[in-house]
């Protein structure tokens, strides 16, 4: 099945490595253009570059930590200045500790 997002623009956090960067690079394949969310500019850059090279949009890669409020709205709105509307949301980053759920303090859930 072949499924276009031409004129579309997608908003992934956690987009510079594992699923989010490979959805970005089919979001990107199917004509979408992209705003990526990561710590890590380093990370970003090198998947701006995959994403670009997998479809012909726009692509935005910022830099973001979002456990920090302001920031995440920050990045947003410079990615809404970049792509125009956002139509497709990603919540795509966070981590997951493998402990009981009766061990993991508030600080902890917090920041999965």
């Amino acid at each position: 099945m072949d499924i276009r997002l031409d004129g579309k623009a997608a908003f992934i956090t956690g987009g510079s490595e594992g699923l989010g960067k490979a959805m970005a690079i089919k979001f990107a394949n199917a004509g979408a253009d992209i705003a990526i969310l990561a710590r890590s500019q380093d990370k970003l850059d090198a998947a701006k570059a995959e994403i670009e090279a997998a479809g012909g949009g726009k692509v935005c890669a910022l830099p973001c930590d979002l456990l920090d409020g302001a920031a995440t709205k920050a990045a947003f709105a410079e990615a809404e200045g970049t792509l125009g509307k956002i139509d497709i949301l990603v919540n795509n980053a966070g981590t997951s500790r493998a402990l009981p759920f009766l061990d993991i303090t508030e600080e902890q859930w917090q920041e999965d």
